[in-house]
């Protein structure tokens, strides 16, 4: 049914607060409206609320191949009751996923799935929608204005095999305000953004899976 696939973001606000809050070298304190608390994972690279987190003591496999999940877009409570229709929503999801796809093509990819794969999941959230005219009824797109003050894009990468969770990548999606003509160029210009992110990831894990493991000291009898 297609009203399932509209997604409500719970708390908007209270997931940049906490994300802006933390700038250590972990995930202890990040929580996000997505992907949940990050307690287990470490940051590799950013600070605050724009960053690459790997899960922590884990030995991951070299990220050469990388599948495309379907893409999800949440809609923050500060947008207008009802404004979107699911016919709209699915538009907007469909517009996103498609330039995802496009700069998704351009990255290094194995053929082969021999030595494992990652099932990247790229989630915009709280994106606000909002009517331009005074009209209470559901919209169309051209009847909307879309501003993005706590919206933001996570990313999970997960391996196909385990489906253990190996890292996590979250991007500020700061932009102006824009009505539904100017929002194809704003999610190409997302799209470019968070797969710089995505590929200092994929770098990470690599490098991780390259390094060989430590061995435990013996102890003397």
């Amino acid at each position: 049914m297609v009203l399932n696939i509209l997604k409500i973001a719970g708390f908007c606000g209270f997931a940049s607060m906490v994300l802006a809050s933390c700038s250590s070298n972990d995930g202890a304190g990040v929580t996000t409206s997505w992907l949940g608390p990050l307690h287990n994972y470490e940051r590799v690279s950013g600070e605050n609320d724009n960053g690459v987190f790997v899960l922590k003591g884990s030995k991951p496999v070299a990220a050469e191949k990388i599948l495309l999940a379907p893409t999800e877009i949440t809609i923050s409570v500060n947008s207008d009751l009802n404004s979107i229709t699911p016919s709209a929503y699915e538009r907007i999801r469909r517009n996103f996923a498609d330039v995802l796809a496009r700069e998704f093509s351009k990255q290094p990819n194995k053929a082969s799935d021999a030595s494992g794969a990652y099932v990247v999941r790229i989630t915009l959230t709280n994106l606000t929608a909002k009517r331009i005219g005074k009209g209470v009824g559901t919209n169309s797109l051209a009847d909307l204005r879309f501003s993005f003050e706590s919206a933001a894009i996570e990313v999970e990468l997960r391996n196909q095999q385990t489906n253990t969770r190996n890292a996590v990548v979250v991007l500020p999606a700061r932009a102006k305000t824009v009505t539904a003509s100017g929002l194809p160029q704003t999610l190409t210009n997302f799209a470019q953004r968070i797969w710089v992110r995505i590929s200092e990831a994929r770098a990470e894990l690599s490098r991780r899976a390259a390094t060989p493991a430590t061995l435990a000291p013996t102890e003397n009898k």
